[in-house]
């Protein structure tokens, strides 16, 4: 009995395992690109293709790879494990394609987020990419096509030319090279010097009685003409408009690999400084390896930093040979494309601006039309990017949340009075350097006829041995485990530059019921945080006399999704308050659900302690 086609999914949440199976029948009712499987983000899958026919394979993406994996029928694949061992699934819907029976079938299985609504995650992806291209995408995992994603000038929309120029470039080389060989010619009829005489006319007679009498010696048989023949003519429109296409191809490739050169470059500088970094951490902990009486917890915190600079540096530098592998390839296609339009006899043909609408000659020769649909694709990109099915958003709900929550914090201060001076895109640079992100450790500054500020987002807190050897006040910690809030505001006097005050915001994606621990006396990790926090202090003098202000931080807000549970502190060793806030899909950011809620928060902060 032959087996029957499906495709089988197993869901595992702790004990509970759930198995999932779709075959043919179902498979084809389903409409292309819809979704065919539901899972949360905190729960382990895999799969597997059960078919008779070995040619059958699916390509499916997971967070295991950076590109899909292909699947061969009685293979298991695990896509997300149940623990961060494994790798977690981040919530939005990640692609399928089903190749059956020489059939192509290609589908979407969605990853629901656990902390949020799925519409408030949409929502917030929708608003953090107006904020800034690709901020809520990760710009170099590779889609269905196996094409990277590279992050440059209009994110998915270049990237679109580029992948489809890879993927058609070998049809755009058949279809200019039979072009070249065989081109569309017209026949016209021009007047031109032989030595035989056909169709003699006026015009001819009275070229040799001028010109004619100094080419031919005898009068009365003459050796040279001047007559009107048939000729084959290449300089017609559909050559124009071949010319004019190539023309303008080469011109993008060339903007799109500035634009490489540029990132790359700005990588670079990134990777110089982390490797900066590492070398002083290795030093230091080899120092305070020798040192007996330093609290082992100096060099674990020292170590888990420099597995996270090495991590990001193993991170950057797979994005540095995914640009420069595109490069390449982009400049290939650039200098064959150069060949055809200077070395051939495209060379010889005039181009118009008048060349507005391609005429229906041009579509008659199927070797021009595919010239013309490949050319329309690419410079049709960017409008066609806004209606294309982005799947695999491999960002963290987490980081999503934070970089949210920064948002949040900078349009409070601006509709506050606060002008934003620097720091990440207020710099005016080109926001295509920003590769779509928001770097930790980014620090931002505003300021208004009172106060100067500085907001930071995740950057570290240096322990108070090392800020003493520092040029200049900094934040200190003096004994904390935790050492990087998501959000760090401090408030400084204009005139003088003396410190204030500061408040610190933490954006947590999670259930309420886990944040406060209100059924026993132990605390919670939200709790030992926050009170980690509670204690940092601000050293105004590093190499002077004058002791660190060590209530320095006056308030901590947490941030958290919308729902039903809410939170509150009811103890009074810290000023602690917790804001439930929900992108809507309106681009005002004041109409977001918890917005004013913030600005109350960060109001009192001002108008009571600083």
């Amino acid at each position: 009995m032959d087996m029957q086609t499906k495709l089988i999914f197993v869901s595992q949440l702790g004990d509970d395992i759930r198995r999932f199976e779709l075959n043919m029948d179902d498979i084809l009712d389903k409409k292309s690109e819809s979704s065919i499987y539901e899972i949360r983000e905190d729960c382990g899958l895999k799969v597997c293709l059960e078919s008779n026919n070995e040619k059958d394979y699916i390509e499916i993406d997971s967070c295991m790879n950076d590109e899909p994996s292909i699947l061969r029928p009685g293979i298991w694949k695990v896509l997300a494990g149940y623990s961060q061992e494994y790798g977690i699934l981040t919530p939005g819907c990640y692609g399928i394609k089903l190749n059956i029976d020489g059939m192509a079938y290609e589908f979407v299985y969605k990853v629901l987020p656990i902390s949020m609504e799925w519409e408030g995650l949409l929502n917030l992806r929708s608003y953090l990419e107006s904020v800034l291209k690709g901020l809520s995408q990760n710009l170099y995992m590779q889609h269905l096509t196996g094409e990277r994603n590279i992050p440059i000038d209009t994110g998915f929309s270049i990237h679109g030319m580029y992948a489809y120029l890879k993927q058609s470039k070998r049809e755009l080389y058949v279809a200019i090279d039979q072009i070249t060989k065989n081109p569309i010619t017209d026949i016209a009829r021009e007047y031109g010097e032989r030595s035989y005489s056909v169709h003699p006319d006026m015009k001819s007679q009275r070229w040799l009685s001028k010109k004619g009498m100094s080419l031919n010696s005898n009068p009365y048989y003459s050796n040279i003409v001047y007559e009107k023949h048939c000729i084959s003519h290449k300089d017609i429109t559909p050559n124009k408009w071949i010319k004019k296409m190539l023309v303008e191809i080469i011109y993008i490739l060339g903007n799109m690999d500035k634009k490489y050169t540029e990132i790359v470059n700005r990588l670079n500088i990134v990777l110089k400084q982390e490797k900066a970094e590492i070398e002083r951490l290795v030093k230091e902990i080899e120092m305070d390896k020798e040192n007996w009486s330093l609290d082992p917890s100096v060099i674990y915190d020292k170590n888990v930093k420099l597995n996270g600079l090495n991590s990001d540096i193993e991170n950057i530098s797979k994005r540095v040979v995914a640009l420069k592998e595109a490069q390449a390839e982009i400049q290939c296609i650039k200098v064959q494309l150069s060949y055809y339009v200077y070395e051939t006899w495209l060379f010889q043909v005039n181009v118009a601006d008048s060349l507005k609408k391609a005429p229906v000659s041009l579509f008659k020769d199927a070797r021009y039309a595919k010239v013309y649909e490949i050319y329309s694709n690419i410079s049709e990109a960017d409008s066609k990017s806004s209606d294309r099915n982005i799947y695999f958003p491999s960002k963290k709900t987490q980081d999503l949340f934070e970089y949210y929550a920064v948002v949040l914090v900078v349009e409070v201060l601006r509709n506050m009075g606060f002008q934003w001076k620097s720091g990440w895109i207020a710099d005016r640079l080109d926001t295509d350097l920003y590769n779509g992100e928001l770097p930790k450790g980014t620090v931002m500054t505003f300021e208004n006829e009172k106060y100067y500020c500085e907001l930071a987002y995740d950057k570290v807190v240096e322990g108070n041995n090392r800020v003493y050897n520092q040029s200049k006040g900094a934040f200190m910690r003096y004994s904390a485990r935790h050492y990087r809030p998501d959000i760090r505001v401090a408030f400084f006097d204009q005139s003088n530059r003396k410190m204030l005050g500061a408040f610190i915001v933490e954006a947590k994606c999670r259930k309420g019921k886990y944040m406060i621990n209100q059924e026993s006396s132990d605390p919670s990790s939200l709790q030992v945080q926050v009170l980690d926090y509670w204690g940092f202090g601000y050293c105004e003098d590093p190499r002077g006399n004058r002791p660190p202000i060590r209530d320095v931080i006056k308030k901590i807000i947490v941030i958290y999704p919308r729902q039903d549970c809410k939170v509150e502190y009811s103890r009074n060793d810290m000023n602690l308050s917790f804001v439930q806030v929900e992108a809507t899909d309106d681009n005002d950011v004041k109409r977001h659900f918890g917005y004013m809620r913030l600005k109350e928060e960060i109001d009192e902060v001002i108008n009571k302690y600083i």
